[in-house]
């Protein structure tokens, strides 16, 4: 639904079929409102959830790196029983 989408600020966004959504600055929030409606104030925002306000992920090489490490040990345990 966009979730990938980069947003600084907190708001309320278009989401489709004449509905509004919530983003917190961090995260999409639960809060939805129709298009008709007058914009009902924001949620309380108490700031990112991380200190930078983006959401920390780990690279993808690093996550496979650890996979083959892990594999690979349990191979060698296996083999040396």
């Amino acid at each position: 639904m966009g979730d990938s989408l980069n947003y600084d600020r907190p708001g309320w966004f278009y989401v489709g079929n004449g509905t509004f959504r919530y983003w917190d600055g961090d995260i999409w929030t639960d809060e939805y409102r129709d298009g008709d409606d007058p914009a009902p104030p924001a949620p309380e925002y108490s700031g990112p959830k991380h200190e930078s306000g983006k959401r920390r992920e780990l690279p993808l090489w690093l996550v496979a790196f650890a996979v083959v490490l892990i594999v690979t040990a349990a191979a060698i345990a296996i083999l040396i029983r």
